[in-house]
């Protein structure tokens, strides 16, 4: 549960809610069989970091971790270099400079299926890493804000992450053209939605009509779905309750897991455990 003022909602709640937002980024070069560069670009996930007890993890989707391990570190022929966390969007950020965080194939934990669909990675983060994120202002999400919680009314839904279209190419460092994006949406159910391909306990949404300007939601899988709601005092404060996943361009209906499904499944499995132990 986090507070944020009601100018934050309508002008600069881009950049309150990004110190949520942490991007994991990668530049890749593509090279002939001759050794020789064809071609550079750069990868990137949107994501968000969870604590389970006392370990902080990087959340993204499942599927964005099967692709870059699949395109980036898996093709013979494929380099990726300078990976890291991107977390200077959020207004408590001072540092500009990508966070480096090795990554080899296998060092998160990642699902990915269809029956019953879950959609989700999580990265375990060192010490050193977490006190790097902390310095520009990350904050992680806790328990309290992906249990259930039906007394409270959600208003309003956002998703947000870093959307294809939005990144600017740069000669040098073309991931640093990363720019975060909000997209409000309406929550609307499985039954609305022709050949839905989940049930309502995954965040179904539909792109409300005033955001035009988002042809495509490409890019911001992994990224963290606000839901807002109003306090006793009648403050405006928010939770993060899933995982953007996938969505319906035509319909424009995106759907998210929920961060509590496999959130409280590991916390519970890790009060097991530390129970079996003693």
């Amino acid at each position: 549960m986090a507070s944020v003022a009601e100018d934050d909602l309508r002008a600069d709640f881009v950049r309150e809610l990004s110190n949520h937002v942490v991007a994991f980024v990668a530049n890749t070069v593509l090279l002939e069989d001759d050794g020789s560069i064809k071609a550079e670009g750069f990868a990137w996930s949107s994501g968000f970091l969870i604590r389970i007890h006392a370990q902080n993890f990087w959340v993204t989707a499942g599927h964005c971790i099967r692709d870059f391990e699949r395109d980036c570190l898996n093709k013979p022929n494929v380099t990726a270099y300078g990976k890291g966390f991107m977390d200077c969007f959020g207004s408590n950020a001072s540092f500009k400079e990508v966070l480096p965080c090795p990554y080899d194939a296998g060092d998160a934990i990642m699902v990915y299926r269809k029956n019953p669909h879950l959609d989700f990675a999580l990265l375990p983060l060192s010490d050193l890493i977490c006190s790097g994120l902390a310095r520009n202002g990350i904050r992680v999400v806790t328990r309290e804000m992906w249990l259930d919680r039906p007394e409270r009314r959600y208003f309003e839904y956002k998703v947000i992450g870093f959307p294809k279209h939005g990144a600017e190419k740069m000669t040098q460092k073309p991931s640093w053209g990363l720019r975060p994006a909000a997209i409000g949406v309406h929550r609307i159910s499985a039954a609305d939605v022709p050949g839905c391909p989940h049930d309502d306990s995954w965040f179904i949404g539909r792109v409300r009509s005033g955001a035009d300007e988002f042809k495509s939601v490409e890019g911001m899988s992994g990224g963290p779905v606000f839901a807002f709601y109003k306090d006793q005092n009648g403050g405006t404060r928010y939770d993060i309750i899933a995982v953007q996943s996938s969505w319906f361009q035509d319909s424009r209906v995106v759907f998210a897991c929920p961060l509590g499904l496999f959130a409280e499944m590991l916390h519970r499995a890790v009060e097991e455990s530390k129970g079996n132990q003693q």
